[in-house]
């Protein structure tokens, strides 16, 4: 897909041009649903991938409602 290839893209420039290890990017997903077809998508565009799915939603977490909270309010 064409978002899969710009966040390919976006990792590529970071870690070429920035110098930004690959050890320390992330890709966040909004739905479990999508790890499957990020991971496959990001190893056809050259790019290794782990992933990790948690126990629960990332919207679940102390700081990240607080940080959705606060961008709300901005």
């Amino acid at each position: 897909s064409d978002e899969i290839t710009q966040v390919a893209g976006l990792l590529r420039e970071h870690h070429l041009i920035r110098g930004i290890p690959w050890s320390e990017m992330a890709v966040v997903v909004r739905s479990g649903s999508l790890v499957s077809a990020f991971s496959s998508g990001l190893a056809a565009r050259e790019l290794s991938t782990t992933t990790s799915v948690g126990s629960s939603p990332l919207r679940e977490n102390y700081a990240v409602k607080h940080l959705v909270s606060v961008l709300d309010f901005a």
